[in-house]
């Protein structure tokens, strides 16, 4: 007898045919490795207790989720969980289905609430003993206030790459070497600002021509042939780019370089 993967899972599991009969084209669940993919409803999915989630979050995910954290104060982080859960909440049943109630969960509209005490938050003391202080768990360092102890140890040895992706002979992205020198000087003026000895870098390479995986380690390689006393590494990598977790990898794993990634769109 033959029956469509519809009816099957219609006469297997009842859930399915309360949602798909209202919505044919819900999401399904990838299952599986590359090579042998399988996708499921959701509805007939269950997780098994204390599973673990391995995998990494794509970069652009991860750094938009780092942003967004980062860019707010405590209070403005707190404030946005206690609306989050309200949203869940909110939305948790669909359908006449209570999601929570399916799964065993339950969330309290209110967070717990522990004894703890404040502790004054520390002081940053730069050259000629002034002060600067936090303000809602940040600090400003824009004005030309020199650190207390800069680290000098830098000088030429250090490198500045920029990274090109090709498609084919055709340049993805292209940052003109106007705006590497640009960068490099400002770089250098914003040191000098805090105390900072650094100059120009002993190796430069504009437009690396990146054309996969596995060229980062012959490239980090001939940057330290030429410069044995390497401090730094920049790199400037084109937006939202997955090749991040690769150099960092390489680097600082592998072969012991201090990197610094840097978006290539703060250069425009």
């Amino acid at each position: 007898m033959q029956v469509s993967v519809y009816d099957y899972y219609c006469s297997e599991y009842p859930n399915f045919t309360k949602v798909y009969k209202l919505d044919p084209d819900a999401n399904c669940i990838k299952v599986g490795s590359k090579n042998n993919l399988k996708l499921f409803p959701i509805e007939v999915v269950q997780l098994e207790d204390n599973e673990v989630y391995r995998k990494k979050l794509k970069p652009y995910l991860q750094g938009g989720v780092t942003r967004k954290s980062s860019s707010q104060n405590p209070k403005e982080r707190f404030d946005g969980i206690i609306n989050q859960i309200g949203n869940i909440q909110k939305d948790n049943i669909v359908n006449g289905t209570d999601y929570f109630k399916h799964f065993g969960i339950s969330i309290e509209k209110t967070p717990v609430v522990v004894d703890a005490r404040i502790i004054d938050a520390p002081e940053l003391q730069y050259k000629d003993k002034k002060i600067n202080t936090f303000n809602k768990g940040s600090w400003d360092i824009k004005d030309d206030i020199e650190f207390y102890k800069p680290c000098n140890s830098i000088s030429k040895n250090w490198a500045l790459i920029n990274i090109e992706k090709f498609k084919g002979n055709k340049c993805r992205n292209t940052i003109f070497s106007s705006k590497c020198q640009n960068f490099i000087k400002s770089l250098i003026g914003q040191a000098k600002n805090k105390g900072i000895d650094i100059s120009t870098p002993n190796y430069t390479d504009f437009q690396f021509d990146y054309r996969g995986k596995g060229i980062f380690e012959k490239k980090f390689k001939e940057i330290i042939a030429s410069d044995p006393k390497l401090k730094l590494v920049i790199i400037l990598i084109p937006s939202q780019d997955e090749i991040y977790n690769e150099i960092k990898a390489v680097a600082e794993l592998q072969l012991g370089i201090i990197t610094q990634c840097m978006n290539q769109v703060r250069l425009n």
